[in-house]
């Protein structure tokens, strides 16, 4: 509830005396890292992220959304942009292990995270400039 309402001084708290409870997940498997991601609380995915950078690749159970997908559906431009540039620095970091980042992850409805952002054509999204690489 604190990230999704904008309580950083709470989520901050939060975090510091249970960094656990970045994993914990509501029943559609929503992490605190999605809900923040959702309402478009960079600031508080930031403090998340930092916590427990692990949030980042949990998929919902309802559905088979990541974290990107939330973002697109929910027109979270600046949070996709932050996620963005998490991806990478991840990619950096795991570039000499046998781990990859699932960026092509499916929903339920067999789509990407670009695929839903084509399918909206939302061009306050600055559609044009998200491409796969």
């Amino acid at each position: 509830m604190a990230s999704a309402r904008k309580n950083i001084d709470m989520v901050r708290e939060l975090v510091h005396y249970a960094p656990d409870v970045c994993l914990s997940t509501d029943s559609d498997g929503r992490t605190p890292l999605h809900l923040a991601a959702m309402k478009g609380r960079v600031e508080i995915m930031k403090e998340l992220f930092q916590c427990r950078p692990e949030a980042l690749d949990k998929v919902l159970s309802h559905g088979g959304e990541t974290i990107l997908h939330l973002c697109v559906k929910n027109n979270r431009l600046e949070a996709l942009e932050l996620l963005q540039q998490w991806v990478i620095i991840k990619l950096l970091l795991l570039s000499n292990t046998a781990h990859e980042v699932e960026v092509k992850v499916l929903n339920q409805n067999g789509l990407t995270a670009l695929d839903v952002l084509a399918q909206r054509n939302v061009r306050d999204l600055k559609d044009m400039e998200i491409t796969e690489e």
